[in-house]
């Protein structure tokens, strides 16, 4: 898996390329959560190029959506590919997180939505 970080505003943004698991899931939560402690708590995950998640790795989506909230802010998901929406589907995860169908749509609607 491979982790990049962008900031917009005051959004942060972290795409993820290649298998979110059990394997590598705390890459993820150290990055994200190290923003969101450091006061950006307005989170945005990039999952264009994100192929499979185990239950490791929604895991660590809830804790970071979690993480997020507790700092009045949010975790977004953008771009997911058919089979990883499944996923979401069959959890009902589809329900808790907002899900945009790319990065530039969450960051605008972080924006609309100014503290």
């Amino acid at each position: 898996m491979q982790l990049n970080l962008e900031h917009r505003e005051n959004v942060v943004i972290c795409t993820v390329e290649g298998d979110l698991d059990a394997s590598n899931y705390s890459e993820l939560v150290d990055l994200a959560s190290a923003e969101i402690e450091a006061g950006r708590p307005r989170v945005v995950l990039g999952l264009s190029k994100m192929d499979y998640i185990d239950s490791s790795g929604l895991g660590a989506l809830v804790k970071l959506l979690k993480k997020s909230r507790l700092a009045s802010g949010d975790t977004k998901l953008t771009g997911l590919k058919p089979e990883v929406r499944k996923v979401f589907e069959l959890t009902h995860l589809d329900k808790i997180f907002d899900i945009f169908p790319e990065v530039d749509a969450a960051v605008a609607h972080y924006m609309a939505t100014k503290p």
